[in-house]
């Protein structure tokens, strides 16, 4: 018996490929011949296609064959392949299958045919009812929602459509308020320290020049020794409402870096920070004194009479005060009194 290698004959529709829309039934068939008379495989997407499945059946026939696919959706579209063999050779013949569907969500699937534009939808929080946002199909991806009630709430969803019809609409948004926006504040102005001891550091600010369209409600002071790479808030959840602000119970002689952050409705600002890195050390300051006006002119005292002299005094450390007569000795009577702030020189009458 004189062999001859498998060949089929198709109609010519089939070579550039067929489309269908989504719901409907297509079938590909084939008349086949060759001696012996070929082995018949269907396969889609390289796995092989059993003789009848829910929705696909396999016909092989004398000669003939067709492969039916009913209720078609989405995921039949593919690459079909009709392979025929024998002991004289074989032959695959591809077909390739477009299912048009109607979009998903926009963020899942495009029902296997290009997006021509999108649908959004509002629903007023006190409403039932979905309504259209844009007249004409969008081609963009972004949207400029007009024509809302100040004070209210919406939520909005977004629908795909394509030549097959109109997809399902995404998940609605959370309900979101028409308002003017608000943002966090700005940096605060000017941050300082105004003092520091070995286990403290006071801080200062100014109030930020912007308020991004909410009033500051407090401040928000961080600290970080220079080692350390994570910030500490020092202050409560909701900040402090003063521009001025104690760090206290830190390490004596060790290093740290400050900053500050504003706080509104609209979150917490952007941080302000204390130029270069502070010492917990004591501070010092040269001693000072301040002499009343009364006491820069020739002081006049009654005879007998009790003689005193206050004078305010500062200093870092505290300084040591001592009082001293230009012309001779203090008088045994003189009595010397010292705080932090002032010192007094009381000389008592016989």
């Amino acid at each position: 018996m004189e062999i001859e290698a498998p060949t089929a004959l198709m109609d010519p529709k089939f070579k550039d490929g067929i489309v269908v829309r989504a719901g409907e039934t297509f079938a590909i068939d084939a008349e086949i011949s060759g001696t012996p008379l070929p082995r018949v495989k269907w396969f889609k997407e390289g796995t092989e296609i059993g003789m009848a499945s829910r929705r696909m059946e396999v016909i092989k026939t004398f000669g003939h064959t067709v492969l039916t696919v009913r209720d078609c959706i989405g995921v039949d579209g593919g690459h079909y392949v009709l392979s025929l063999s024998n002991a004289a050779g074989k032959k695959d013949i591809m077909v390739n299958v477009k299912v048009l569907d109607r979009p998903g969500p926009p963020e899942e699937k495009d029902g296997g045919t290009e997006i021509d534009g999108y649908i959004v939808e509002k629903r007023d929080k006190e409403g039932i009812r979905w309504t259209r946002c844009n007249k004409r199909s969008l081609s963009d991806v972004r949207f400029r929602c007009t024509g809302l009630t100040e004070g209210h709430s919406y939520e909005f969803r977004v629908t795909a459509e394509n030549s097959a019809g109109v997809g399902v609409p995404s998940e609605p948004t959370r309900y979101i308020k028409a308002c003017d926006p608000i943002y966090p504040p700005g940096p605060p102005y000017n941050p300082r320290v105004t003092d520091h001891t070995t286990t403290s550091v006071s801080l200062a600010w100014t109030k930020p020049i912007y308020d991004c369209g909410a009033p500051v409600t407090g401040y928000a002071v961080q600290v970080k020794e220079a080692t350390d790479e994570e910030w500490k808030t020092c202050t409560p959840s909701t900040g402090v409402q003063e521009t001025h602000f104690t760090v206290s119970k830190l390490k004596e002689n060790e290093e740290y870096h400050f900053r500050m952050c504003a706080i509104n409705a609209g979150g917490v600002g952007e941080p302000s920070d204390i130029p270069g890195i502070v010492i917990t050390s004591q501070r010092l300051e040269a001693p000072e004194i301040e002499l009343d006006p009364d006491l820069r002119k020739v002081v006049s005292v009654r005879a007998c009479a009790t003689l005193r002299l206050c004078v305010k005094i500062r200093g870092r450390p505290e300084p040591e005060v001592k009082w001293e007569k230009v012309d001779g000795l203090l008088s045994e009577r003189a009595q010397i009194e010292v705080t932090s702030s002032y010192t007094m020189l009381v000389i008592l009458t016989m």
